[in-house]
């Protein structure tokens, strides 16, 4: 069998930026989430080791795919979003977000709306509000605790010692 050959950066650039299942998850969090990002925080969003977050970043960042904030002990790291390509598979991960919206709403017989709140948010809400009262009676737990509990967890963690 013959060996692979290397292609061009300039003419398929794509063959790079996305050479390996770590380059796709590395940009699919550091697009979605939209912020800067530590290594750290992008292994554990990853599913990834340290060491591979790093050398997957390097390779981006040489690519010119992300971007490098800070100095080297505190490096903060951002998708290029000033790159065709980049802005391009930031539309791409946006769509594959919304199929799997839909794919999940019509296996569970329910449209999805997802809400965030932050931590610092859920302890403030008052258990008889409307709204959160609705939300914690309809909510269908996918992943982790029910909404109260977690209320609850960060009304807990917000009270001072």
């Amino acid at each position: 069998m013959q060996p692979s050959s290397v292609q061009s950066f300039l003419r398929f650039p794509l063959t790079h930026l996305l050479a390996s299942g770590g380059h796709v998850r590395v940009l699919r969090a550091l697009l979605t989430h939209g912020g800067a990002q530590s290594a750290a925080q992008l292994a554990s969003d990853c599913a990834m080791t340290a060491r591979g977050v790093r050398n997957t970043l390097d390779a981006l960042v040489a690519q010119g795919a992300v971007k490098v904030l800070g100095p080297a002990s505190s490096r903060l790291f951002v998708p290029a979003l000033n790159q065709p390509l980049v802005s391009a598979l930031a539309q791409l991960f946006e769509a594959e977000r919304q199929h799997w919206r839909q794919g999940l709403g019509e296996r569970l017989g329910v449209p999805i709306s997802p809400v965030v709140l932050t931590p610092s948010e859920l302890a403030k809400l008052s258990p008889s509000d409307p709204w959160w009262a609705e939300v914690s009676r309809d909510a269908k737990v996918l992943k982790g605790v029910s909404p109260a509990k977690e209320a609850a967890r960060c009304a807990k963690a917000a009270q001072p010692a």
